[in-house]
C-alpha cells in the first residue's frame, strides 16, 4: 500500500496524479506477477475538482494495475462522501481504513488534521455503519479500525463494540 504522493505545499495537482499512476501502474504490474495487490491510500487532497470530477476521479479512471484502499476519514475530509464513492468505484476499492471524525469538523484538501479529531466509530460524523454495510455486500474483506488519537486504548474497544453490533449479511 502506498499512502502518500509527494506533492509541494497544499496543491496536489493532476501532474502530480498522472505521474503517480504511471508509477502505480507500472509497480502493480510487476507486483500482480508475484500474486501481490498494489493498493493507493488517499488522504483527501485528491478530491479537488478536475474536468468533469476530481482529481480522484482521474486516478481511479486510470487504475490498470493498482487498486485503492478507502480510508473514509480522509474521504470525507477531503470533501467526498466515503460511500458515494464505493458504490461510484465498487471494484475498485478492496480495503477500508475505518475512522471517524468529530462532528463539526471541517475538512479541506491539505491531507493533515489534529489527531484528537478521530472518535469512537459511529459517533462521528461519518455513516460507518452505511460503509461497512455495503463494503461488505461488495466483498471488500480487510476493514481496519485506525485511531490516532490520544485515547485509543479507550475508544478502540468502544469501536469493536459498534463493529460487532453491525449487521452485515
Amino acid at each position: 500500500m502506498c499512502a502518500w504522493i509527494p506533492h509541494q505545499g497544499n496543491r496536489f495537482t493532476i501532474e502530480n496524479a498522472k505521474s503517480s499512476v504511471d508509477v502505480f501502474n507500472k509497480a502493480g504490474a510487476i507486483l500482480k506477477k508475484e500474486g501481490v495487490t498494489l493498493a493507493y491510500h488517499a488522504h483527501g487532497y485528491e478530491f479537488r475538482s478536475h474536468q468533469n470530477g476530481s482529481v480522484f476521479d482521474y486516478i481511479a479512471r486510470k487504475a490498470k494495475n493498482f487498486s485503492f484502499e478507502m480510508d473514509v476519514f480522509w474521504v470525507q475530509h477531503g470533501g467526498e462522501d466515503p460511500l458515494k464513492l464505493l458504490e461510484k468505484y465498487p471494484d475498485f476499492v478492496v480495503m477500508l481504513h475505518l475512522k471517524d471524525l468529530r462532528k463539526g469538523v471541517v475538512g479541506n484538501f491539505s491531507g493533515g488534521e489534529d489527531v484528537e479529531t478521530n472518535v469512537v466509530l459511529g459517533t462521528g460524523q461519518i455513516n460507518i455503519a452505511g460503509i461497512v454495510k455495503r463494503a461488505s455486500e461488495l466483498g471488500v474483506r480487510y476493514m481496519f479500525i485506525e485511531d490516532e488519537s490520544s485515547r485509543v486504548i479507550d475508544q478502540v474497544p468502544k469501536s469493536l463494540a459498534f463493529l460487532k453490533a453491525i449487521q452485515t449479511n
